[in-house]
């Protein structure tokens, strides 16, 4: 999960750009766009060629490494609730058992199907943005984006304006419509929250996540003082949720976070990553031999992104030109212009990131009449390319609408 922001999508930028429009300079963005284009040729190729070996993997006839693939069509990740609560209840009424839910932030679909060779899988899409407060948020709660009201990190409400979620400590207008904790309960089990790497940023979000858990937040895998190896990470969730299921005879529910993510923005699903998930496997099947029910679920995929500082000033510039505010994060951004400038704005910028973005109205991607069209901008800029605006060391973003950021698995092992 991505908690940096950049200053600039809080407020409006200091300085107007060469880019803007209007400029004598104007025109060296078009020639600039050209070169950019060819010098980085290759760091395109490869983020195609990376979601083109997915999508044929996904398309394979089933071999031994993928003959746990549920190819029934994909349900929405506001389905995990209903799945989770039919699951508890199930256990509760025979066996009793725990069930442990390990929380994997930044897995894709493929990548799931690929590694965890010894669970049945079935394919959930996230929501858009496919952001990990909004997606985690969906997921535990069975609410959509435009139900629950958190579209992203920055986004604008009514109470306080433009508010960054990771450091947001007052009240949230979330719905309290209960979650798998309080399903949990209802079904006579201890609900836990192995909260882990969420608590580097305690916040009012968070709070809202987890409402109903009894909340354990000592335990860190990725946002330790220092990096670990997978063999390490693994141990640690051993031990967590060991030291959790010992506590007490009455059934448990284990939901533990994890934060790959954290290491994915920056290395990609590199070894550490693949030896990570393959191992997760084989705790998966020790779990489960005990009796427990274990179940490993994500929030969204990540896909190459590299930073390119001329996008990333033509934003700020198109904010400094029309006089608004920047909001979202990772690969999709949004502007708040003033209403009679949304359709100048919208044909501008349709024009400065062509063949780079999607430039849109807001009620194209949200639920029109819902308060989320307050909270986000009005004009939405949401990547297509692996050239965008992130963050400095980062090679691999989300929050856009590519398969792999959008496709993502719910895995089951029964132990047999």
């Amino acid at each position: 999960m991505n908690r940096l922001l950049l200053d600039a999508l809080c407020t409006c930028p200091p300085r107007l750009s060469i880019l803007c429009a209007g400029s004598p300079n104007r025109c060296a963005f078009a020639s600039h766009r050209v070169l950019r284009r060819q010098l980085s040729a290759a760091t395109a190729a490869a983020a195609f060629a990376y979601r083109d070996t997915l999508r044929q993997r996904r398309h394979n006839a089933p071999n031994t490494a993928v003959s746990n693939v549920d190819r029934s069509i994909s349900r929405p990740l506001t389905d995990f609730r209903q799945s989770i609560s039919t699951l508890l209840t199930s256990e509760r009424a025979g066996s009793g058992h725990d069930v442990i839910v390990l929380a994997l932030d930044g897995i894709p679909l493929t990548l799931a199907r690929a590694h965890w060779p010894r669970a049945r899988i079935e394919g959930m899409d996230s929501v858009f943005p496919s952001t990990s407060a909004t997606a985690w948020l969906s997921s535990l709660s069975g609410m959509t984006v435009e139900e629950h009201g958190i579209p992203g990190v920055v986004f604008r409400t009514r109470e306080t304006g433009l508010i960054n979620i990771y450091r947001h400590h007052n009240a949230l207008d979330v719905p309290d419509r209960g979650n798998i904790f309080a399903d949990a309960v209802a079904a006579g089990y201890r609900a836990i929250a192995i909260s882990a790497d969420l608590e580097a940023a305690p916040c009012a979000w968070l709070d809202v996540l987890l409402r109903g858990a009894e909340r354990i937040g000592r335990d860190r895998f990725y946002a330790g003082d220092t990096a670990q190896r997978p063999e390490h990470i693994v141990e640690s969730i051993r031990a967590a949720v060991r030291r959790e299921r010992d506590k007490s005879q009455q059934p448990n529910l284990i939901w533990c976070f994890v934060e790959v993510d954290r290491h994915i923005h920056r290395h990609g699903y590199d070894a550490d990553v693949l030896r990570l998930l393959d191992l997760v496997d084989a705790l998966a099947v020790e779990w489960a031999r005990t009796g427990a029910m274990v179940i490993a679920h994500s929030d969204h995929g990540l896909v190459p992104t590299q930073h390119d500082p001329e996008i990333a000033a033509a934003i700020e510039a198109s904010a400094h030109e029309f006089g608004c505010h920047l909001g979202g994060a990772g690969r999709t951004r949004w502007f708040y212009p003033e209403p009679g400038d949304r359709e100048r704005m919208l044909a501008r910028l349709q024009q400065r990131f062509a063949g780079i973005a999607r430039v849109c109205a807001s009620e194209e991607m949200f639920l029109a009449g819902s308060e989320i069209l307050y909270r986000v901008g009005s004009v939405l800029l949401i990547a297509e390319t692996g050239q965008f605006a992130t963050f400095d060391g980062h090679r691999f973003d989300h929050g856009s609408c590519l398969s792999d950021e959008i496709e993502v698995p719910f895995a089951h092992w029964n132990g047999d």
